[in-house]
């Protein structure tokens, strides 16, 4: 038999992981993805018992990459938080690939896409220090991505009180201007 039958449950589990596998592909896409969609949905109504990458990857498996991008979101944020910096850097990477397969004229788009960019400029810092290109890299590609008439005020990094038009701290697209820099 394929299936272990757990005692006292109606839960079966496969005796192989290959078995698993096997019956996991010989599912059609549009069914594999609703099992998925099924599973994040469920997860997520109880997401204090769940990694939010957890959450995310289900929804990703589903296609439904919206809520896939703002779970990558929480994971990175997370991990940035515990000083995790490398997994953040994962998880935030992977969800600004998911807000890019938001259709582009999709404002939900350009606000995770956003905010994604805006949350690796930390773990950035910590990796290779304020010095290095990648954080000033990570703040230039995050601003110039509302330099296309949507948002032309920004929340300042160091200050989330004030605000500044990110074109007064651009030039030729590298980040010049010391109010773009996080405190420290």
């Amino acid at each position: 038999a394929v299936l272990i039958d757990i005692a006292g449950t109606d839960t079966r589990i496969f005796r192989h992981a290959l078995m698993q596998e096997a019956a996991y592909l010989s599912l059609v896409t549009a069914d594999r993805q609703q099992s998925h969609l099924a599973a994040a949905l469920l997860l997520a109504a109880t997401p204090e018992r769940y990694l939010p990458e957890q959450i995310a990857y289900h929804y990703q498996q589903a296609a439904t990459w919206s809520p896939a991008a703002h779970w990558l979101l929480q994971a990175g944020t997370q991990y940035a938080q515990l000083g995790a910096h490398r997994e953040a850097l994962t998880h935030l990477s992977a969800g600004i690939e998911a807000a890019g397969h938001l259709p582009h004229d999709d404002e939900q788009r350009h606000n995770l896409s956003a905010q994604l960019k805006l949350a690796r400029i930390v773990p950035l810092v910590a990796l290779h220090g304020y010095g290095a290109p990648e954080p000033h890299e990570a703040v230039a590609e995050a601003l110039l991505g509302h330099l296309d008439g949507r948002t032309q005020i920004l929340p300042r990094l160091d200050d989330p009180g004030k605000q500044y038009r990110p074109d007064d701290c651009l030039v030729r697209g590298n980040v010049v201007c010391d109010r773009v820099r996080p405190p420290g």
